[in-house]
């Protein structure tokens, strides 16, 4: 009934006059936000008269046991709650209505699915069941495309592995997410921030992003500069060209996010291990359900599926493995605080018979999503019948990592490293593999092991390059290849299934410190050696050592900086919207090298764009140095580089460091570094006078500064390093 009220109204009042047709010509997927409706109890006319279809006895006699802990509801508790008398205390009753309710919630998105496209010819899209009483991962495969959001699940990776496991198992391509509605970061969020937040939803399986806060920027009622903002200057972000990062930053950013989603939209996800996740009412603010970080440290992936997916036809067993035509997961793992269900106990069952490997941990669990007492007690007896097989182990609860290895499970991509990283792989039907490896932590160092023996190329999102990775090993049909990651940066890998890289062309296998990286042409590759105080080494796959004596050039500092800070000030009239901002050109001199903030510098209630300017002598041939790469500090917002007045292409903000040989010239060589801040400091002086629509900020900025949220430190904060190489032949 609600979803045909929804639809009558959509064709009576909204698509008329055009409009209909407009969506259809430029529309995607029509989208529902999430459900934030609260209520003591959840009701519907008529669900008695279902329930008792399903269940076999009348719910009313139970209602009390329902009243004030459900859903959105949850998070304000009514002073009473009811019990049961029995063993269970009633909480087979409220699993019967909330499995009852969840099938209700699927059978009016799949009306609004279809709906959309019979009517449109388009998609659905919805925020899934977080905030009802129901099953959460059970109904996420109703939908086209599903989405989550970074504001209930609080941008926790594990949070995101709940929602993708039944999306991905359903072969749903793309899985959604609001990204970037922080509380209290109204003008002060980041692009370093908001590219953690989707790099956090990408290792999870998220792979389209809906960024949260753009918002009509001209004239608007009782507003003052910089516009409109909505929920009263509570939330990020107010994406529009109020924002100094506007032409400094939001183009390159956009574009590395827009290549993520291309490749992570490419194949299917394959993800190792799967934990069973019944969750008869989904917490509003999804948690870690894993706390140890065994599973993480040793490289394993791993997703959620409520018992319920799996009706999912993709949810059978080949070979040992749960759904092979997607993410072919490698065993799963069942605790003893889980909730178990009938249906899916019977499944377990079929896949243990089937020979895929489960994993009892902290024993078998005594909790029931039913009250059908008889049905309960046949799978349990069912349940103990398993556990003499041989794919069956029952381990204490910790230690999971350690059983997992011993009965052979190794994950497709193996960490060792001394950081925190994360790996997506993508697997597409030619046999191409894409990897999405993330550093959660501070810079760190490793090697990753990859289940592939497939050509390796680098793919750089923020350029769109892609180049062959030069330094691998093989050995026992995967491929290992280090990384040094920058906190938050991330890298592309992919394996080309055309060319493997078993017996192809030598290749490096091991190198010095000193090498930065390689140049590849027509088969001819070349080691980009910095100056060392030792010779370079580079040893290749053919068993060839090559020993390069490189005494160029030694890596410098870039100092005696000019800069001009273009501050960014609210318009006299402070309504008028229309001006994008008072711009002021203040200019200074750092006579050193390294470079301090702009607050450190005086200008603590500046916001805008600055202009580092610095020049350096590029020597001649005869010394040895062929190229150079540029090295600047990390930056938090935008920054676009230019040499002898030539655009460089993007760099990754967590690491801008490029290579520039190509724009140098011998003698002088000027370089002009463009970095862009948050509106945030500027606002600081005119908080208590900003008004969107006739309101003030929620917040007064005194609750802000205690929330955390001080003036930002803009600029680039550091030594800007040139570093000078040689090229030297070495394949």
């Amino acid at each position: 009934m609600g979803a045909k009220v929804t639809t009558s109204f959509l064709e009576e009042y909204i698509f008329i006059d055009g409009i209909k047709e407009l969506m259809q010509e430029t529309g995607n997927f029509v989208w529902e936000d999430s459900v934030e409706i609260p209520s003591y109890t959840y009701w519907t006319p008529l669900l008695p008269e279902i329930f008792k279809k399903q269940h076999g006895y009348a719910i009313t006699p139970y209602l009390m046991l329902l009243s004030g802990n459900e859903g959105y509801q949850a998070g304000n508790q009514g002073p009473i709650h009811f019990f049961s008398d029995g063993d269970d205390q009633g909480s087979g009753f409220v699993a019967d209505y909330r499995s009852t309710m969840t099938g209700l919630l699927m059978e009016y998105l799949e009306y609004l699915n279809n709906w959309t496209h019979e009517t449109l010819g388009l998609k659905f899209s919805q925020q899934v069941g977080y905030n009802l009483p129901v099953d959460m991962l059970e109904a996420i495969p109703s939908v086209d495309i599903p989405e989550t959001e970074t504001l209930s699940f609080s941008n926790l990776i594990d949070g995101f592995r709940q929602f993708s496991g039944p999306a991905n198992l359903a072969g749903k391509n793309v899985i959604s997410i609001e990204l970037g509605a922080d509380f209290g970061q109204a003008y002060y969020q980041t692009w370093t921030e908001l590219l953690q937040e989707a790099k956090h939803a990408f290792v999870a399986g998220v792979n389209q992003l809906v960024i949260h806060g753009a918002t009509y920027s001209h004239t608007y009622d009782n507003t003052t500069w910089p516009g409109f903002t909505s929920f009263y200057y509570s939330f990020a972000s107010q994406h529009s060209r109020h924002q100094p990062a506007w032409d400094v930053g939001y183009k390159q950013a956009m574009d590395y996010l827009a290549r993520c989603q291309f490749i992570l939209q490419e194949g299917v996800a394959k993800v190792d291990l799967v934990f069973w996740d019944k969750q008869t009412a989904q917490d509003a603010y999804p948690g870690i359900l894993y706390e140890p970080t065994d599973l993480q440290d040793a490289g394993y992936t791993y997703e959620y599926l409520s018992p319920e997916n799996f009706d999912v036809p993709m949810a059978y067993v080949k070979n040992g493995v749960l759904a092979p035509q997607q993410q072919a997961f490698k065993t799963m793992i069942l605790r003893g605080n889980d909730t178990l269900t009938v249906a899916g106990v019977k499944a377990l069952v079929k896949y243990a018979k089937s020979g895929f490997p489960i994993i009892l941990s902290g024993g078998l669990s005594s909790t029931w999503a039913s009250n059908d007492e008889q049905a309960i007690l046949q799978s349990e007896k069912a349940l103990k019948g398993i556990l003499h097989l041989d794919n069956v182990h029952q381990v204490p609860y910790g230690g999971l990592v350690d059983i997992i290895q011993k009965i052979g499970i190794v994950p497709r991509s193996t960490t060792d490293c001394n950081g925190t990283w994360y790996t997506r792989w993508k697997e597409t039907t030619d046999g191409d593999v894409y990897v999405y490896v993330y550093n959660d932590g501070a810079f760190s160092t490793g090697n990753i092991s990859f289940q592939t023996t497939g050509s390796p190329f680098a793919l750089n999102a923020w350029t769109g390059e892609e180049t062959p990775i030069t330094e691998y090993s093989v050995s026992q049909g995967r491929t290992t290849i280090s990384f040094s990651l920058q906190s938050t940066e991330t890298r592309i890998v992919k394996f080309s299934a055309s060319r493997n890289s078993v017996g192809n062309e030598s290749h490096v296998i091991w190198s010095s410190n000193s090498v930065l990286g390689y140049y590849v042409d027509s088969g001819k590759v070349w080691a980009k050696a910095a100056a060392s105080d030792s010779a370079t080494s580079v040893k290749l796959s053919s068993g060839k050592t090559v020993t390069l004596d490189q005494q160029g050039q030694s890596q410098f500092s870039l100092g005696n900086w000019s800069v001009v800070i273009e501050q960014w000030l609210p318009p006299d009239n402070l309504y008028d919207v229309e001006t994008v901002a008072n711009k002021k050109n203040l200019s200074l001199s750092v006579s050193g090298s390294n470079l301090s903030s702009w607050k450190d510098l005086g200008y603590q209630n500046a916001s805008g764009v600055a202009y580092y300017t610095s020049s350096f002598f590029w020597p001649k041939k005869e010394t040895g140095a062929t190229g150079a790469y540029l090295v600047i500090p990390p930056v938090s917002h935008g920054i676009i580089i230019s040499i002898n007045g030539n655009e460089i292409p993007a760099v990754d903000i967590t690491n801008p460091t490029t290579d520039v040989s190509t724009y140098l010239v011998q003698g002088d060589n000027t370089v002009v570094l463009t970095v862009s801040s948050t509106l945030h400091n500027c606002l600081i002086p005119i908080w208590d006078q900003l008004l969107t629509g006739g309101a003030a900020p929620m917040l007064n900025y005194s609750a802000l500064e205690e929330m955390g949220f001080h003036p930002q430190e803009y600029g680039i904060l550091g030594e800007v390093q040139v570093v000078p190489y040689q090229l030297m032949r070495i394949i």
